[in-house]
């Protein structure tokens, strides 16, 4: 192993992934069910969960291959034998790589729950939403009730 502190490629990818990731995530949650007045708000909020724990398993499986890549290589990496440290490594990019196929299955099944109820990740309305979270009203409510105009 080089002297000093070197990153990993793969950590390097693995930050990145993060970033695109989160961004998604928050396209995501930024998403009005208000542009969709077709799609009932139950089944909206499933969707939303959906997708939000696909991301949020994604984002939480790179920083855990970079946290733990990094503790493995940089601390205990000085206390075992090349062979030990490959293979840690090793282990540790094929649970990364396996969290990720997990969350891409996840992604795309709250991908064809979008298609087939006609959700646009990402859609929003001009104006603020009106339950404060991004919802609309829920049925029978009018704007008094709400607090809103």
């Amino acid at each position: 192993m080089k002297s000093g502190w070197t990153l990993d490629p793969t950590d390097i990818i693995a930050l990145v992934l993060m970033g695109l990731f989160a961004m998604r995530r928050i396209n995501i949650r930024g998403t009005d069910p208000r542009a969709f007045p077709q799609v009932p708000i139950g089944a909206f909020r499933e969707w939303q969960a959906r997708a939000d724990r696909a991301k949020r398993i994604s984002i939480h499986t790179c920083f855990a291959k970079f946290a733990l890549n990094s503790i493995w290589f940089f601390i205990i990496g000085r206390h075992v034998i090349r062979p030990v440290l490959a293979t840690g490594g090793w282990l540790i990019f094929l649970g990364w790589f396996g969290g990720l196929m997990y969350a891409w299955y996840l992604s795309s099944a709250a991908q064809g729950l979008a298609e087939v109820l006609g959700i646009v990740p990402g859609t929003r309305l001009p104006g603020p939403p009106i339950d404060g979270e991004g919802g609309a009203r829920a049925e029978g409510e009018d704007a008094s009730t709400n607090g809103g105009p």
